[in-house]
């Protein structure tokens, strides 16, 4: 039995093989461009434009409803924007995994970590979700304040446990407060000409 002579194969075969590998990446990029950065990017792009659009809303319940018709990660990337209108310069990090960091917020050199949960009015966070975020802030060993973010509400020993901690708790009508309140102000800032 004759062996094949590895540099005769390679000399014969090598240029399709190469070819080979070179189409198979390509094809990869291509299928995470297209399947994954293509889409996030324009959910980014998106949850921009409806944040600051200034697009009016009949009622905090509306704003309440659309929060929570978002998918996870459009929530996510909306509370980053949220930061980012708050002079933040912050970016979703979610993903599976995450240890409870859904959003990274820096400022003034201070990493602030955010938690987002997307409830329906009658799911409450409770006080072991609470307990989980403020391990993932010290397992990060964040300097910054938690925010823990819900379109639901806290449960009173949730709230209780928070107290004297860095976690600064945002229900769901405290978030359409902020909202409202950062909409307004840009409003008067476009009036006034800033």
């Amino acid at each position: 039995m004759k062996l094949v002579d590895p540099i005769a194969f390679f000399k014969v075969f090598g240029p399709l093989l190469l070819g080979l590998l070179v189409f198979v990446a390509i094809a990869i990029a291509l299928t995470y461009f297209f399947k994954v950065a293509l889409p996030d990017y324009f959910s980014r792009k998106k949850v921009k434009k409806s944040f600051e659009s200034g697009e009016e809303w009949r009622g905090d319940q509306e704003w309440l409803d659309h929060l929570r018709k978002m998918d996870p990660t459009e929530f996510e990337e909306f509370i980053a924007q949220l930061f980012r209108s708050l002079g933040y310069n912050a970016r979703a990090v979610g993903h599976a995994g995450d240890h409870g960091v859904d959003v990274e917020a820096e400022k003034d050199g201070v990493t602030h970590l955010v938690q987002c949960k997307k409830y329906s009015k009658t799911n409450k966070v409770g006080e072991p979700e609470v307990r989980n975020f403020l391990g993932a802030i010290d397992h990060q060993h964040s300097r910054g304040k938690g925010y823990f973010v819900t379109t639901g509400y806290f449960t009173s020993e949730a709230e209780k446990f928070a107290e004297d901690k860095p976690i600064e708790l945002i229900d769901g009508p405290n978030l359409i407060e902020r909202i409202r309140s950062l909409k307004k102000e840009a409003s008067e800032n476009s009036v006034s000409g800033v």
